[in-house]
């Protein structure tokens, strides 16, 4: 479910999952803010009014805008929820860091959220470059220091759908996909 939360939300349709854009926006804020002590309303009111600003401030939300934006210390809440369900863990005794490692399949289904739009992706070298690391560690709420660690314990675990270029450089990493990876890959 925190793929799917993270990853709903886009710019195309703004007013639709608006709950899925705070919550990828919060993740990535926590991944910033490593260390945030959730349960304090204080803190938690005063990050919403940030977030609230920044709607507010955002154009492609203006023409949906009736009155301010809502979010509160409920809306931190409702996604530690969803948070508190990861394994392994980001939310020890309410403080949230970084991981040193995350399933396989939230990696699998990020490297293909983020090849989506590749006109042609399929059996073809792809670099993992920095950006797109950074975006896979956000979206896995994973520390970067561990990312190849990660992708090396991914990548024979789903052979029909991922393989290891096994070249490395300054630019990144590569992969080869052989297809895209879905849900129904984690399955099969």
């Amino acid at each position: 479910m925190h793929f799917l939360h993270y990853t709903t939300w886009n710019e195309a349709s703004p007013y639709l999952n608006g709950f899925s854009w705070f919550y990828r926006t919060f993740c990535d804020y926590l991944f910033e803010q490593e260390g945030f002590k959730f349960g304090n309303t204080e803190i938690s009111n005063r990050v919403c009014v940030q977030f609230n600003d920044q709607i507010e401030a955002t154009e492609i939300f203006q023409p949906y805008l009736n009155g301010n934006p809502s979010l509160s210390a409920n809306s931190i809440t409702g996604i530690q929820h969803w948070l508190d369900a990861l394994n392994p863990p980001v939310i020890v005794k309410n403080i949230f860091n970084r991981r040193n490692f995350c399933s396989p399949e939230l990696l699998l289904l990020g490297i293909g959220w983020i090849f989506r739009d590749e006109p042609d992706p399929i059996g073809v070298p792809l670099l993992l470059s920095r950006p797109q690391r950074e975006i896979l560690c956000r979206l896995c709420l994973l520390d970067p220091k561990f990312f190849d660690r990660t992708l090396d314990w991914l990548i024979p675990r789903y052979p029909k759908v991922i393989l290891s270029e096994e070249k490395a450089g300054f630019y990144g990493r590569s992969i080869r996909l052989r297809k895209l990876p879905s849900l129904e890959d984690l399955y099969s």
